[in-house]
């Protein structure tokens, strides 16, 4: 999977609230679920604009996940050295934040539907993103880091 915190809608949380199993299941519930929500069909270029931002979400959420390992050498010459579990801890602390909004996430789209969960999320992910890439102090990467995760 892709993304399991709210900027996903959290497949594991959605297929536990929805008793889907597998991910086409998944997938094919939730466009069927956004196209209910819409009224009808959707129109194609709304169909082209969801899909545009998803595969954008994506696309960062997997820039994110694989650039951090890395870049550690670089982020050691802003905040300083640091041990080697001092920096996993970075990717440590942004996979728990993912792994806790597993069935929060799928909780929250069921309640409020997954067209007001994803955009929050991404935005989510965004925060943490700027958090992580703009602080000097490994305390702040590490916060920047969960809120990350949880976003996405």
């Amino acid at each position: 999977r892709s993304g399991s915190g709210l900027a996903s809608g959290g497949t594991i949380g959605i297929a536990f609230a929805h008793g889907k199993s597998g991910v086409k299941g998944i997938i094919t519930h939730h466009l069927k679920r956004w196209e209910s929500q819409s009224e009808g069909k959707m129109k194609d270029k709304d169909w082209k604009r969801l899909i545009a931002l998803l595969f954008g979400g994506w696309v960062v959420i997997w820039i994110y996940r694989s650039m951090l390992t890395p870049v550690y050498a670089e982020i050691q010459e802003t905040i300083g050295m640091q041990s080697n579990a001092a920096m996993g801890m970075i990717a440590s602390l942004y996979f728990l934040g993912y792994t806790l909004m597993q069935i929060p996430s799928g909780y929250l789209v069921r309640r409020w539907g997954q067209k007001q969960v994803i955009l929050p999320g991404f935005l989510i992910l965004a925060a943490g993103t700027v958090i992580t890439t703009s602080v000097r102090s490994l305390e702040g990467m590490y916060a920047g880091s969960v809120a990350a995760g949880i976003g996405c």
